[in-house]
This record gives C-alpha cells, structure tokens and sequence, in this order.
C-alpha cells in the first residue's frame, strides 16, 4: 500500500512557520515570564553595584539563573502517578531549596503558575543569586585567564537553560 504524495499548499506553509512563533509569542508575553524578566533585571542592576564590574555580573546572574532553572529540574518530585483521581491535587513538586512550584494534573493549567507559587520561585531565585555574588566574583580571576571567553558562553548557555526552563514551565502549567 503506497501513501500518495502530497504537495503543501501555501497555507499549509503558513500554518507549520506559524505554529513556533506562537509557542514564543505566548511564552514571551506570558505574566510569568514578565516578572521572572523584570526580577533578573532588578538583580542584575543590585549586583553591578556589590561586584562592581558589568561582566562579572552578567556572568553572575547567568550562573545564578542557570542554578535556579537546573535546581527546578533536579528536585522534580512526583507525588502520584498522573491518572484518574483527584484533579485538584497536584502531580508533582519541584524547587530547592524551598518548594517552588507545584504542578498541576495535565492540562489543567492556566498557562502560568498561580500566583501563590510566585513568591517561593522568586526566593529561590534570590537565594540563588546571593550563592552565585558570594562564588562567581572570586572565580572571576580565573575566568579572565582562560584562554577560551568562559564567561561568554556561560552567557549564552544560561540565557538557552533560561528559555528551555520558562518553556518548560509554560507546558507544564498548560
């Protein structure tokens, strides 16, 4: 039995280069996602004035970021096997060193975490922040004397581990 060939039509295109940026647009504009932006802003801007020198606070709030998102990931917990049951309670926990989040029964999201769960992700995050001011500036040194930019790929590892953990967090509250 042989499947005929398709050719796609024009819409068919649009429809399939659409998709992603719709996935980014709900991403990007999700509330979430906003304050977790205007939160590592307000960090980064802390930060410059107790390390005193941009990059080594860009690779700061990068390395606390990437914590953050890696502790999420490693203290994931599952409480029950996702099944019929009780639908109000949650399938999973995860957060360290306070329990951030916990998530819902699939799909009965709200696209974002509620809004009780935002205090303890952002203490997290904080928490984060002041373990990665007290190692990163006296890493700093050695950073600099690397012979590959050590600290611009941490950058750009951290900002991908930062959207892959907003995406991931956007599915499992959806």
């Amino acid at each position: 039995m042989s499947i005929p060939f398709r050719i796609p039509t024009i819409t068919g295109l649009i429809a399939g280069a659409i998709k992603p940026l719709v996935g980014l647009a709900s991403l990007s504009l999700s509330p979430f996602t906003m304050a977790f932006g205007l939160f590592t802003g307000a960090a980064y801007m802390a930060t410059r004035r107790i390390v005193r020198h941009e990059r080594v606070a860009a690779v700061t709030i990068t390395v606390a970021s990437m914590s953050l998102w890696i502790s999420l990931f490693m203290s994931t917990r599952l409480l029950r096997w996702p099944g019929p049951g009780d639908l109000d309670d949650p399938v999973a926990t995860a957060g360290f060193p306070l329990t951030a989040f916990e998530y819902p029964y699939p799909p009965m999201g709200g696209d974002v975490p509620p809004l009780a769960q935002w205090l303890p992700f952002f203490l997290n995050y904080l928490f984060w922040i002041m373990i990665s001011i007290l190692v990163v500036p006296r890493a700093s040194r050695a950073l600099r004397r690397a012979a590959v930019p050590i600290g611009g790929m941490l950058v750009v590892i951290g900002v991908l581990v930062t959207l892959y953990g907003l995406g991931d967090t956007l599915i499992r509250f959806d």
